[in-house]
């Protein structure tokens, strides 16, 4: 089976501050992530002047990472950068991508810190000091962004998952089986999700979106749906070369599908 591949830039950037990433060096450049975010910052102002959406989320990205390495309390620098970015943002693919970032740093920030487990009083607006906020006021805040991030499913559906490759990394058969940004992000914000309603309605969308993309809905069902689907869908498509990858959700699964070719 040939391997599906996708990485986020996200992901691989956090390799900004490994020694290797920047050459053998004898002394530790301290600085380093204030220049960062410096040379971030005038490339977030320069892509905003010229409506360069990859480098508007790659520097804000940079940005927040520097900040991140600068002091572990500059959560609220890195949210209002991000938030007043996606403010005056016109694209909602873009939008989109800001919104499952900051609920992405919302996220770890949660897993990776000094979050309270103090229940919420009922009707308890949380503030700007993060630093106060306890689990639930996190989670909520991660569940509201990841649901802006799908909200406009018809204009993610129009942008291809290779019109940004410097943000969004995918070999040819990524992009063959999850070909949008919407299935792209409906993957991502599902997985991180832990409201079941939301992950229910993400996934739903999800096989409504790659019904008449034989690749993508096999690969959804794969994914998604397992099981009985599987076996249905594999007899439906049988002479489809991609349907080979049911057989994964049936083998050893239940003995009692057979499969006949």
């Amino acid at each position: 089976m040939r391997k599906l591949s996708f990485i986020i830039i996200l992901f691989t950037i956090m390799g900004l501050f490994s020694p290797k990433a920047h050459g053998a060096k004898k002394e530790i450049d301290f600085n380093f992530p204030q220049d960062v975010s410096k040379n971030a910052l005038a490339d977030l102002k320069s892509a905003l002047n010229t409506g360069n959406s990859e480098l508007t989320v790659d520097a804000l990205i940079r940005y927040s990472i520097a900040q991140s390495g600068i002091s572990d309390e500059n959560l609220g620098e890195i949210v209002d950068k991000i938030e007043s970015t996606a403010k005056k943002e016109k694209r909602p693919e873009v939008k989109a991508l800001l919104y499952y970032f900051e609920a992405y740093v919302f996220n770890s920030y949660m897993e990776n810190g000094d979050v309270r487990y103090a229940e919420t009083v009922e009707g308890e607006k949380p503030g700007k000091d993060y630093s106060e906020w306890n689990r639930d006021q996190f989670i909520a805040k991660r569940e509201q962004l990841l649901a802006l991030a799908l909200a406009d499913r018809h204009a993610l559906e129009q942008v291809p998952v290779t019109s940004m490759p410097n943000i969004i990394k995918c070999n040819n058969l990524g992009a063959l089986y999850v070909p949008t940004l919407f299935q792209f992000l409906a993957l991502k914000c599902g997985d991180m999700s832990n409201d079941p309603a939301f992950k229910q309605s993400a996934s739903e969308q999800y096989m409504q979106s790659v019904q008449n993309n034989v690749p993508a809905y096999i690969y959804a069902v794969h994914n998604i749906e397992g099981g009985t689907r599987c076996y249905e869908v594999y007899q439906q498509n049988i002479d489809n070369e991609h349907c080979g990858m049911l057989l994964e959700n049936l083998w050893s699964r239940d003995d009692r599908y057979e499969i006949t070719r």
